[in-house]
């Protein structure tokens, strides 16, 4: 399980790094206030930035069904937050440098649920 967890994120992020490549703010202030950046891959943030960084609160989504709504941090997603995924799956709680850290409920698309702790990336309980 904790292989599953680690791959999704993982791929997540090694997606959203290596082949989004910036294309630029297409609306508002994405250096201080709220703005929009489009991806070339079409990758999208919406939310606030501090100092050209995701700071705040936003909403990324990506082309393929993935989503993540919640707090940022030096463009990290740190805080609360919900992950959703294309399955209908979803995470909500708790995050640290984009790791599921501290309290959160994960709930599959059955419907079936895991609630306790995650220690970065890691069910504890």
């Amino acid at each position: 399980m904790r292989k599953l967890f680690a791959y999704i994120i993982l791929s997540l992020l090694f997606a959203n790094i290596s082949f989004a490549k910036k294309s630029g703010c297409t609306d508002g202030n994405c250096n201080t206030g709220f703005g929009t950046w489009t991806y070339t891959d079409k990758t999208t943030y919406v939310g606030e930035w501090v100092n050209g960084s995701k700071n705040g609160n936003g909403i990324e989504t990506w082309p393929n069904g993935y989503s993540y709504e919640g707090d940022f941090k030096e463009s990290k997603w740190h805080g609360k937050g919900t992950l959703k995924f294309p399955d209908g799956s979803s995470y909500k709680g708790e995050w640290k440098n984009n790791k599921m850290h501290g309290k959160g409920i994960f709930t599959w698309s059955n419907g079936k649920t895991k609630e306790g702790n995650w220690n970065e990336g890691d069910y504890v309980k």
